[in-house]
């Protein structure tokens, strides 16, 4: 099978952006956008158990039907079987590509496309595996990120653990994008698409090298079934309404405690994307707090790390 030319993917951290801007492009009548289904991670992970030859089909259609997330292409196993049988794949990047190709045929659309955040601690490893994916890497304002987890029953539950996982998300994010380059990786911010739709999305349809349509700004009109079939639908309540601005942020919310730990922990960051910062030196409280967490952080961090080579 020929793959697409290119493979739209975009990452970044968690309630940063990315379900806007995967709405925006999946209304482009020719892109099928898939919201997190989370197995191409998992099977990359897993890569070297599908390195046979021939392609181990069977194991990988066992291995992404186990993934709970696999559920949201809506793709049957009888579809996905005889896809893979018609056309046997040669290795695991070929079973991913047709995967999505018939999640885009049954969209109706000629692209397919993937929106995962957490991707964005994978982009060297999918990167290799598949060299026509470009990143979009979606960035906001990490205070505000922390604030909107804290409103959810997942991810990071303090402003502590809100800036740690901000800045370990968005570091790692950069730094394979810089490694990839301006080819294949790009960053777009939160804040602008919301301020600036149009000429941030039509940068990144030439980034993608894709036409841009009237219709992905029209995203917000065909968004209540997307919202219904989701995990959490409050959590995505946002796609309903066209791009919006002058919501209250973390200025007006946040504590100024809260503001000078978060910025004790992740401030040279922000600086770094151009964002203010309001605390140019914390109180020594604050610093001792800031090296506490981090350095629980870390510790975190090496188990978790730990656990997952014992895993594997």
């Amino acid at each position: 099978m020929k793959p697409q030319p290119v493979f739209p993917v975009f990452v970044g951290s968690g309630r940063s952006g990315t379900t806007l801007l995967r709405t925006i492009f999946d209304a482009h009548p020719d892109l099928a956008m898939a919201h997190e289904p989370q197995f191409m991670g998992s099977v990359v992970r897993q890569a070297r158990r599908f390195a046979g030859d021939p392609f181990p089909t069977a194991d990988f259609i066992d291995a992404i039907y186990r993934n709970p997330n696999f559920r949201r292409l809506e793709l049957d196993r009888d579809s996905v079987t005889a896809a893979l049988e018609g056309s046997p794949p040669q290795d695991l990047a070929g079973a991913v590509r047709s995967v999505f190709s018939l999640y885009a045929e049954q969209q109706a659309a000629q692209w397919y496309g993937d929106k995962t955040p957490g991707y964005v601690i994978q982009i060297p490893e999918l990167a290799a595996l598949f060299p026509e994916i470009r990143f979009v890497h979606v960035i906001r304002d990490g205070r505000n990120v922390a604030l909107s987890y804290m409103e959810r029953p997942f991810g990071p539950s303090s402003i502590a653990e809100g800036a740690l996982y901000w800045r370990s998300r968005v570091t790692r994010g950069r730094a394979a994008g810089a490694d990839l380059g301006p080819e294949r990786y790009t960053e777009v911010r939160y804040e602008d698409l919301v301020a600036h739709p149009e000429r941030e999305v039509k940068r990144l349809c030439d980034f993608l090298s894709m036409e841009w349509h009237p219709d992905m700004l029209r995203y917000h009109e065909n968004a209540a079934s997307f919202i219904a079939k989701s995990h959490e639908p409050d959590a995505f309540r946002g796609v309903a309404k066209p791009p919006t601005t002058g919501m209250r942020t973390w200025a007006d919310l946040m504590s100024e405690r809260d503001i000078a730990l978060f910025e004790a922990i992740a401030g040279n960051l922000l600086r770094d994307l151009g964002y203010e910062v309001r605390t140019e030196r914390s109180g020594w409280r604050i610093r001792a707090l800031a090296i506490t967490e981090n350095a629980k952080w870390g510790t975190r961090r090496v188990r978790a790390a730990t656990v997952g080579r014992l895993r594997g």
